[in-house]
């Protein structure tokens, strides 16, 4: 029986993480790069624009 129990806690821990890894990869490629970039390395050059985000 601690060999079904450790194989199933094993088998467990690898299918989180497998799990864990996909989710990271679906996020990544939902979102551009290059509208994240723009929004983090500078700061709101036009009013305006739409992706413009006030900040407090």
């Amino acid at each position: 029986m601690a060999k079904l129990s450790r194989r199933i806690t094993i088998m467990t821990l690898v299918m989180a993480i497998f799990a864990i890894l996909l989710a990271q990869l679906v996020i990544s490629t939902s979102e551009s790069p290059r509208r994240m970039q723009v929004g983090i390395a500078s700061g709101c050059i036009n009013p305006a624009s739409p992706f413009c985000a006030a900040t407090l």
